[in-house]
This record gives structure tokens, C-alpha cells and sequence, in this order.
């Protein structure tokens, strides 16, 4: 979900993203106000300031009617939440995050809150029970977190917590117990813990993965957590012990295409998935029951131009990346083995420079 590369001045700004050519687009028309079956997906478009929405229940995605809906100044990560009520994305130049409630019925979405974030929200991860929200802030160098009241309203929980320098990625653990996050600038991981309210409280140490860290998810079960590293064209592979504390597993780093930016966990965590930004494609990795990973026999498929952003849907089958270079999104099925498979059509429409991509429940 993440990337380094400049892009800020394609908008007269720099704004750092550890995130045309022809393309082939479904060719559908809106649902609109029909019923439909979830799960529904969502797209970030951090250049048009709105999100593409998109039926996905037959794993290929359909637009909805509206295909966009208005996000705000800069939208850059987003999140859903589990029970598959919300949507969060962040506003990286409005310093906003924005909440959305996803109607059950036809899959669109509806501004439900907008509040404060620090300065350059980046990415954002909801904790497994839908009851708090964490925003990793890059020009602050912060975290900031909220808490969402049984009504589904969004609340500011408590005062940002440090990160390290230029914080990316951020995930949180099945359990909800840890929250990690790659810092890109001091190339380390911050470790914190979670009390049963969802506060945050940084644990005693970090590790140093090297390069510039920027993608990070945990694996199902908790044990695992990845992250990649696009100077090294590598993904980096931990152990967490019961306590959430990381610890390198062996090898430490296996390899990735160029540029890797998103990282994504499948449901059952025997794949994991990585958007490569530089080299237009998607590393597949098979996981052993340690959580250690292997490259595909095929390791990586094309994408579209730049992709950055990737997502698993709810039941396995399908996974979604965005192309942040030619303004579209790749789908693709998944075989028994977890390998790749492209979708037809292969791409599908979005907004201008999308980054991120969501699945609903």
C-alpha cells in the first residue's frame, strides 16, 4: 500500500507515496439503488479527490451508480471495517480522515464524519473488533488514533502516539493486542500495544529492517508479520511471539520485484501478495506453517502501470491492486495453490492516480 516515489509535483507539491497507456475497461453500467450482494470494493483516488465504488461479488469487479463518490483533499489510504459497516480514508493535503457507512443494500457510500488527523495522513488500519481506527500521520512523524462508539460514530480516543521518521504502513494484529508500523526515513518498525480500550502504548524496542520500510501486514493467526522494502527490492518476514514483539525469521528477507510497495494477506494466510511500482507487476508468495515465504513457481504477474495498492477479498478468490500510472485497477482469480490468475477483462476503470484498495465483508 505504499511508496516512495515523488509524485507530489505532478500537483505543484511533494508529497513522498511507498506506493497512460491503452487499457482494456469493463464495459458496465451503474446499479443504481438495486440490491446487491456484498462484498463490495473501494478505490482510493489520491489525484481526483473522490473513490471509485464497485460491486464484487462475482469476484470481477462492477461499477456502482455513482461509479465516485467525493473523498476530500488528496485521498490516500483507506481501510474497512470487519463487520463491514465503514469505509476510512485519509485526506493526505486536507490532514482530514474521512468515515464512510457503506449502505448493505446497494454497496455506495455516505460521508459519515470527517475529523483531524496530523499532518500528512497517510494510511489507516482498523482493529478486528470495528472499534478503533489508527492513522499513521508521515510529516508528523505520528500516529494518531479514534475510537468508534456503538452507534458507529468516530471519536478521537487519545493523543497521537510517536512513530519514527516519515511513518508508512500500519496493521494491526487478529487479536487487536499490537499495531505495527513501518517508519520509511529511519528505515524501522514501531511496535505498540493495545489495552482493552484500543489505546496505544509503544513497546520497549523496534527492529530495523533496513532500506526504507513501507508496507506492512500480519498474517492471520498473528505469528507472521511482513513487510516490504522497496530499496532492496525485498520483503522482510518476522516471528511474533505471544506478546506481539518481532523477531527476524529465517531467511530474513526474501526477494520481490522492484519497488515493492503493498503487501497483502490472504484469509487462510498460506499467500501473501506484493505490489511491485517499478517493474508493472504482482509478486505471489506461497507460506509454510511457520509463516515463512516462498516465491510462486511463476513468481510474479503483470499489473498495470505503477501499481501500489493490494487487497484480498473476504472469501479468498480474488485480489484487487491499483495502478497508480495508468489509472486503472488489475483483477485477478486465485487457484487452489494461491497463484494469480488475470481476470477478464484484466483492468478495470478508477479515478485519476489511484492508491489504495479496500474490500468490504
Amino acid at each position: 500500500m505504499v511508496s516512495l516515489r515523488a509524485v507530489g509535483n505532478r500537483r505543484g507539491t511533494w508529497a513522498r507515496r511507498c506506493v497512460p497507456v491503452a487499457v482494456v475497461v469493463a464495459s458496465v453500467s451503474g446499479f443504481a439503488g438495486r440490491a446487491l450482494a456484498a462484498p463490495f470494493a473501494f478505490v482510493a483516488n489520491n489525484g481526483s479527490g473522490n473513490i471509485s465504488q464497485y460491486g464484487a461479488a462475482s469476484g470481477g469487479l462492477s461499477a456502482l451508480s455513482p461509479k465516485l463518490v467525493s473523498a476530500g483533499k488528496s485521498p490516500f489510504g483507506m481501510a474497512a471495517s470487519p463487520d463491514g459497516k465503514s469505509v476510512y480514508a485519509t485526506n493526505t493535503h486536507g490532514n482530514k480522515l474521512w468515515e464512510f457507512s457503506v449502505n448493505r443494500t446497494t454497496g455506495t457510500l455516505t460521508v459519515t464524519g470527517k475529523l483531524e488527523a496530523g499532518q500528512g495522513p497517510r494510511w489507516v488500519a482498523v482493529s478486528p473488533d470495528s472499534r478503533s481506527v489508527y492513522v499513521t500521520n508521515t510529516s508528523a512523524d505520528t500516529v494518531s488514533q479514534y475510537s468508534v462508539d456503538r452507534t458507529g460514530a468516530l471519536r478521537v480516543k487519545a493523543s497521537p502516539v510517536k512513530a519514527g521518521s516519515d511513518p508508512a504502513g500500519v496493521a494491526v494484529s487478529p487479536d487487536g493486542k499490537s499495531v505495527y508500523v513501518a517508519n520509511e526515513v529511519d528505515g524501522t518498525v514501531s511496535q505498540y500495544t493495545a489495552d482493552q480500550t484500543g489505546t496505544l502504548s509503544p513497546a520497549a524496542t523496534t527492529v530495523k529492517p533496513g532500506g526504507f520500510p513501507c508496507g506492512v501486514a500480519v498474517s492471520p493467526n498473528g505469528r507472521s508479520v511482513y513487510v516490504t522494502n522497496p530499496v532492496d527490492d525485498t520483503v522482510v518476514q518476522y516471528s511474533a511471539d505471544q506478546t506481539g514483539a518481532l523477531s527476524a525469521e529465517t531467511p530474513a528477507t526474501v526477494p520481490a520485484g522492484s519497488f515493492p510497495a503493498g503487501v497483502a494477506v490472504s484469509r487462510d494466510g498460506k499467500s501473501v501478495y506484493v505490489a511491485n511500482e517499478f517493474d508493472d507487476t504482482v509478486s505471489h508468495y506461497s507460506v509454510d506453517q511457520r509463516g515463512r515465504m516462498r516465491p510462486n513457481a511463476t513468481a510474479r504477474v503483470a499489473a498495470g502501470r505503477l501499481p501500489v495498492g493490494v487487497a484480498v477479498s473476504p472469501d479468498g478468490k480474488s485480489v484487487y491492486v491499483t495502478n497508480d500510472g495508468d489509472n486503472t485497477v488489475s483483477q485477478y482469480s486465485v487457484d487452489r495453490a494461491g497463484a494469480l490468475i488475470a481476470r477478464t477483462p484484466a483492468t478495470v476503470a478508477t479515478g485519476s492516480f489511484p492508491v489504495d484498495v479496500v474490500v468490504t465483508r
